[in-house]
């Protein structure tokens, strides 16, 4: 079994301002009733964003989607697989991943969110790294424009979204994006609550295009990159 659990997005919670907790508790709880017949054989966790739900009986994935998509709230859900946070362990699941599907797909891309900066290995090293293990075990080529399939890879350790990092596209390489590093996103600590504590640090780089938002009469960054 490749897959182990299901990601359910709540959207934009930024729109639901001081009721959002009330938001995330409703969902959820729809999510559990919605699921009662299920509750002796799945585990349904609640996090910042999302919730997953765990099984070990892939017969009954096909029931549980099906029901999802009448729930009211839902942004999006798919299947995913939680494992452990070995970079071996994430190539070799991405590997089974691609393989597995019925369909005549050719291209793929990798996108990897290392919000876990306990984790050893960048965002975009992981993204190298499992790119490579495809490119070389299958038939499998990079397309980062339209790709038929699309490698998610995240590492969060509180369970929330953060905007961890900002770049600017410069160009590409051997198929692969290059990115120059604007703000990034470095960890200070946790709240009691388990929550992610940080400052934006801002890199020796000024973005090119910089320029272009001046040329367009807007000036307001110029204490950022003046």
């Amino acid at each position: 079994m490749i897959y182990n659990c299901i990601i359910i997005r709540y959207g934009e919670l930024t729109l639901k301002g001081k009721n959002k907790n009330d938001f995330i508790d409703c969902l959820y709880q729809n999510v559990k009733k919605c699921l009662n017949d299920f509750s002796t054989i799945i585990k349904i966790e609640k996090q910042y964003d999302r919730c997953y739900i765990h099984y070990e009986d892939e017969n009954i994935v096909d029931d549980i989607l099906k029901r999802l998509e009448n729930i009211s709230g839902i942004s999006s859900f798919s299947l995913a697989t939680k494992i452990d946070k070995e970079i071996e362990k994430i190539k070799e699941i991405s590997l089974l991943q691609v393989n597995n599907n019925d369909k005549n797909y050719h291209t793929f891309k990798v996108v990897a969110s290392r919000n876990d900066k306990t984790f050893p290995i960048i965002s975009d090293q992981i993204n190298r790294e499992v790119a490579s293990t495809i490119l070389k075990n299958t038939d499998f080529k990079v397309d980062v424009h339209n790709p038929d399939i699309i490698v998610h890879i995240e590492r969060l350790s509180d369970g929330r979204r953060k905007v961890t990092s900002i770049c600017e596209v410069v160009g590409f390489e051997k198929d692969m994006i290059q990115l120059k590093e604007i703000f990034s996103f470095r960890q200070t600590g946790l709240t009691k609550n388990g929550e992610v504590m940080g400052e934006f640090i801002l890199h020796d780089y000024v973005p090119k295009v910089y320029e272009h938002i001046k040329a367009h009469g807007i000036d307001t960054l110029k204490d950022i990159f003046g």
